[in-house]
């Protein structure tokens, strides 16, 4: 894998919802919206430094986590943090498949929408489905409509797994222009929305002399950082199982600086 390729996986997984969330969720906990950024800039940083370190023995030896994961714990003890980082993955994944699922849940029925309006019979269809796709599963509290998307959702995913590295790379190729793109379309449509910046970057902070939280800044700072590095504490761990297939430790270290 070369730089770019690395790149293309970090757009991957920062071009999302909850990274954009955290930010104005400090904003509105009081913070101005440069203490934001600073927030999530140092938390970053440190992340930067650790996933970079922990990436190089991957690089050096082309190994992975559970093999790395020897050096520290033995032959034996490495299948403690490697199970462990494996029952994390597997939380994560379920959460993230149910979201996806609900994103195709959602594409389906405004695809239904306007194909009831194209073709009355499909519209129809549609309409006798419904019932029965809003229906909760017993035992489950899900409806089989919802079910069904997060099952496609886990099969999508599944075929590019079987593709291994080779289609995760593939895939982060297409999707890293795309995010991109969708991700300035939705910045214009939040400013047009909320009028402009000006009313959020004008905003004084709430930890300021004469403030309602004057006094109470570095304990909500040292936990925001705190939160930016635990959305990437995960990865760091394992960021070997990429890391050992980058051309060089320059590739690793520049695309993930």
């Amino acid at each position: 894998m070369a730089a770019g390729d690395f790149v293309n996986l970090w757009v991957g997984l920062v071009v999302c919802v909850p990274n954009w969330f955290l930010a104005g969720a400090l904003v509105d906990m009081g913070m101005s919206w440069v203490q934001g950024m600073a927030a999530v800039v140092a938390g970053n940083a440190i992340t930067c430094a650790v996933v970079v370190l922990a990436a190089h023995p991957g690089t050096k030896y082309g190994i992975p986590f559970p093999v790395l994961a020897r050096a520290s714990f033995g032959v034996r003890g490495a299948h403690v943090p490697a199970l462990l980082r494996s029952g994390v993955a597997c939380g994560w994944f379920g959460i993230q498949s149910w979201v996806g699922g609900q994103c195709l849940a959602e594409l389906a029925g405004a695809a239904a929408g306007l194909a009831a309006r194209v073709a009355p019979a499909v519209g129809a269809a549609a309409a006798a489905l419904g019932p029965a796709l809003a229906t909760p599963v017993p035992g489950l509290g899900a409806a089989a409509g919802d079910l069904a998307a997060f099952a496609a959702f886990l099969a999508w995913q599944a075929a590019i797994v079987l593709d291994g590295m080779r289609g995760i790379k593939r895939l982060e190729a297409a999707a890293a222009p795309l995010l991109v793109a969708l991700c300035l379309a939705l910045l214009g449509w939040a400013l047009a929305s909320a009028g402009g910046l000006g009313p959020m970057l004008s905003a004084p902070s709430q930890f300021a002399p004469g403030g309602p939280l004057h006094g109470t800044f570095w304990p909500v700072f040292a936990a925001a950082v705190t939160a930016n590095i635990g959305a990437w504490a995960s990865l760091s761990l394992n960021i070997s199982d990429f890391s050992r297939f980058a051309q060089s430790q320059r590739a690793q270290g520049e695309a993930q600086g």
